[in-house]
């Protein structure tokens, strides 16, 4: 039979192992969304400048003009989607048009209901 001297050292060389391992694998996990983020397309930091100045420069005159007439909101609310984006990103937006299979609030509500009650 072994004694405990030939274990020992063979235990502390797999706790050492299993923690190099433990190590190695945080190291992985952690690097993987910077790996993530350089596979994708590359994009110009200046895209969403452009769009952001406008609203900037918009929401100065805003300020300095003081309160608009109800009509005055009311046309630029007609421009977009509402007042602030206007159209900006409009594509990107879900609308009844674009997301015919998608379900209402409401009807997930009457679903979960109908099947949380019995016999309804």
């Amino acid at each position: 039979m072994f004694n405990s001297y030939f274990y020992a050292p063979l235990i502390r060389s797999l706790r050492f192992l299993v923690l190099a391992f433990t190590c190695a694998l945080l190291l992985v996990v952690n690097a993987t969304p910077t790996w993530a983020a350089g596979m994708s397309a590359p994009t110009k930091p200046s895209d969403g400048e452009v769009q952001l100045k406008k609203i900037y420069a918009e929401s100065e005159d805003a300020l300095n003009s003081g309160l608009d007439s109800m009509q005055e909101v009311s046309e630029r609310a007609q421009r977009g989607s509402n007042e602030v984006q206007g159209g900006a990103d409009l594509d990107k937006m879900s609308t009844p048009e674009n997301s015919k299979a998608a379900t209402t609030f409401k009807d997930q509500v009457k679903q979960a209901l109908d099947k949380v009650t019995p016999g309804s």
